[in-house]
């Protein structure tokens, strides 16, 4: 089974980016699924209907989030193909865990677990939110297991990747909109990268605005007390980072390619 992942698709940049690229891999790699981290979306900052109405229309079949979907967003996008991060503290609406089916009448349980390093959203130990999800689906007829972790910290997200090796297909990274050069086939059989990348803008700081982005960072450091709000900039060339994943069972992969246009 190949699961086709696109990292955190960051505004209209990203939107259009993914509008342009996603047809040509369709077409060149057949995806049996396509997922996409959405939480970017719309200008930056969560989703909406709208957003990922555009992003179906291009093709991506399934959503992951992170820290920037708020309770707010998740009650007017209950009725899409989504997981939210299933280990944020206290009670919020939609799941963090979700079996999809394919066109092939395959099932994909699609699992989005949020990092603790250096991230601002408050969360329960992501060690036991993915036991707890693996043990209740363990009797599942599952032909693929992925889990898309919003992570700041590559020392979490690679302690992570080798506690689930052999437990899940795929685990991949967001967040960081940079992506790494590390993907491969864990020991036992499951496929790993630290971090997908991003679709938006290249020539920009994360698909934000360069030149405010380096005002926000100078306020961040005290040069002054202005206030600068980020945003998304929407300038040619575009770039797309994914990976396709040829999943063998739900405990392993055969491969994972990295995939990137500008």
């Amino acid at each position: 089974m190949k699961i086709l992942f696109i990292g955190d698709i960051v505004g209209k940049a990203g939107r259009l980016a993914v509008a342009e690229t996603l047809p040509k891999w369709k077409q060149e790699h057949q995806p049996d699924f396509i997922i996409a981290n959405a939480e970017n979306s719309a200008h930056g900052h969560g989703a909406t209907p709208g957003t990922l109405d555009e992003l179906m229309t291009a093709g991506v079949e399934a959503f992951t989030f992170g820290d920037h979907l708020t309770d707010e967003h998740m009650k007017k996008l209950g009725e899409y193909p989504l997981v939210r991060l299933a280990n944020l503290t206290g009670n919020h609406p939609g799941v963090g865990a979700r079996t999809f089916g394919t066109a092939l009448h395959k099932k994909i349980l699609t699992i989005n677990l949020l990092g603790n390093a250096f991230i601002k959203r408050p969360s329960d130990n992501f060690f036991d939110a993915i036991d707890a999800i693996l043990k209740e689906h363990d009797s599942a007829d599952l032909d693929a297991i992925f889990v898309d972790f919003h992570v700041e910290a590559t020392s979490e997200a690679t302690a992570l990747g080798f506690y689930l090796d052999g437990r899940v297909s795929a685990i991949v990274g967001t967040h960081t909109h940079v992506p790494t050069a590390d993907g491969r086939i864990l020991p036992k059989g499951t496929a790993y990268q630290t971090d997908v990348g991003m679709a938006g803008t290249l020539e920009g700081v994360l698909g934000f605005h360069a030149p405010t982005s380096i005002q926000w960072l100078r306020k961040e450091l005290g040069e002054h007390d202005e206030k600068v709000p980020l945003t998304v900039a929407e300038e040619r060339p575009y770039v797309v980072d994914a990976v396709l994943i040829d999943t063998n069972g739900p405990h392993k992969s055969r491969s994972i390619t990295r995939l990137t246009t500008r």
